[in-house]
């Protein structure tokens, strides 16, 4: 049996996202105003982290070396070498 893959579902889980995106503004209190930073600051990041994973041949390197993850899917927990990060160092 596979593992499930949630990616097929992305796009329809960004629609939620437009009522919240309708509600963005810089022009308003500074609270909306944090949460609007804050919004599309994690939108970046996680932009940025996609990329990386796409583009990086380490990233796809990180499931093998050192070990297998299959073998020890325990290093999924070990943020001293987290996936999006191989090979910038």
């Amino acid at each position: 049996m596979g593992r499930a893959c949630l990616c097929d579902l992305l796009p329809c889980l960004i629609v939620l996202l437009v009522p919240v995106a309708a509600e963005l503004t810089l022009a308003a209190g500074w609270k909306r105003r944090s949460l609007t930073v804050l919004f599309v600051l994690c939108g970046a990041m996680s932009v940025g982290i996609q990329l990386r994973g796409v583009n990086s041949p380490s990233t796809s390197e990180w499931n093998r070396i050192p070990v297998p993850i299959d073998q020890a899917p325990q290093r999924v927990w070990v943020w001293r070498d987290p996936q999006f990060l191989r090979g910038a160092r």
